[in-house]
């Protein structure tokens, strides 16, 4: 019988695979976390049931804005750490919020 060291060829012997976790200490940063308050700010503003107030370009700045405040202040505060999913929510939640009470009060004053 041969043992499990005598069939890993010589070019396999000092590979090692690191194995990563899928959720845990992955993040987003800072990039993405104000790429997904754009899209969610301009998906707020398309989805808004009345005509908004405000444009393309507000709500995307909004959105972004948003994302990082809710992210990192979230984390100042201690409510969650780095790659907790209530981060995501944080930054899917707050742009729609926002963006959704500034196209009300804006769509007043015109």
């Amino acid at each position: 019988m041969a043992s499990q060291k005598e069939n890993i060829l010589p070019s396999q012997a000092n590979v090692k695979l690191k194995m990563r976790p899928m959720c845990r200490g992955e993040t987003m940063g800072w990039l993405g976390t104000v790429l997904v308050g754009m899209v969610v700010g301009l998906a707020g503003r398309a989805t808004h049931p009345a005509r908004p107030g405000i444009g393309w370009g507000i709500s995307a700045l909004l959105g972004g804005i948003a994302a990082l405040l809710a992210k990192y202040g979230g984390q100042a505060a201690g409510l969650y750490v780095e790659g907790d999913m209530a981060g995501w929510i944080a930054a899917i939640v707050a742009p729609t919020l926002i963006v959704l009470v500034y196209g009300m009060f804006a769509g007043r004053r015109r």
